[in-house]
């Protein structure tokens, strides 16, 4: 199978190692939040994990099949200054629309429990 994508700018992104192109937008969300462990029965806290998610929703466009459809261990997103790494990802939404000339625009939501920043 042989896939095209439209040229991105200059933020680079790999899934799984491999360029993914034709990436109209990127959006990045962290969502903070902790689980309390309470004494029984007079329900004072004693314990407090917190821990984080981050969203990545991709908008793209592309010709053939979108890569959000397989297993997704590493999504890679670097521009002149950073690269943040991002692993345990799992898609939790994958929508598609046709577009003239064989164009699908795809819109995938990835959600990954992991991210390490790597300065260059």
């Amino acid at each position: 199978m042989e896939f095209s994508f439209e040229k991105g700018g200059d933020l680079r992104i790999a899934v799984n190692g491999a360029p993914l192109g034709g990436v109209l937008s990127l959006e990045r969300a962290v969502k903070n939040d902790a689980d309390v462990i309470s004494e029984f029965l007079t329900d004072k806290p004693v314990a407090l994990f917190p821990h984080r998610e981050y969203t990545l929703t991709f908008s793209l466009r592309c010709a053939g099949a979108c890569v959000f459809e397989g297993e997704l261990e590493r999504i890679a997103v670097a521009d002149s200054q950073k690269t943040e790494i991002y692993t345990d990802c799992a898609v939790r939404e994958l929508s598609g629309k046709a577009c003239a000339r064989g164009w699908v625009e795809y819109t995938a939501v990835v959600d990954a429990k992991e991210r390490s920043v790597l300065h260059e």
